[in-house]
């Protein structure tokens, strides 16, 4: 099964995104996406509906094979 930090990171290179641009959407560092991405921390509830509404997935999908 995939890891959350695994799927993070795939969805935001098949969009061929940036950690910087994810994190400028998102209103957080860009070390906090890159935390998220190396499994450090984990987004809270507000940053899944957002990174989920940016990446523009629903939230079961950010989290299938997790």
């Amino acid at each position: 099964m995939m890891e959350l930090n695994d799927r993070i990171k795939i969805l935001r290179v098949e969009r061929h995104l940036t950690q910087a641009q994810i994190a400028d959407a998102l209103k957080v560092d860009q070390s906090t996406v890159s935390y998220w991405e190396k499994g450090r921390q984990e987004p809270n509830g507000k940053q899944r509906k957002r990174l989920c509404a940016f990446l523009n997935i629903t939230q079961s999908k950010l989290f299938e094979g997790v």
